[in-house]
């Protein structure tokens, strides 16, 4: 099995990738300020999954890769009210 580096800033994610590990996952909630960064490291061929816990940052989310011309690879948390998490869910699925 290949290891899935689990980082909390995008600092960590680019010294792993630096390291040359291709799969990570960016465990908190993304602010749409550092979506132009995870892009970058996604266009290096980093396979980064991020996190989402309101519909206003799948919004986001969304909104940049539809600009950008790809989709990030995404995770909602659960434990969300149910009304939220289906938002979340529904809006980073229609992208």
């Amino acid at each position: 099995m290949i290891p899935r580096p689990t980082v909390s800033t995008l600092a960590e994610a680019e010294a792993f990738a630096a390291a040359g590990y291709t799969n990570l996952l960016y465990a908190v909630g993304i602010a749409p300020h550092k979506l132009p960064r995870a892009a970058a490291l996604m266009a290096k061929g980093v396979n980064l999954h991020i996190l989402l816990d309101s519909e206003p940052q799948a919004t986001a989310v969304a909104e940049y890769g539809q600009a950008h011309g790809f989709a990030f690879s995404v995770f909602y948390r659960s434990g969300l009210a149910t009304a939220t998490g289906a938002d979340c869910r529904r809006t980073a699925t229609n992208f």
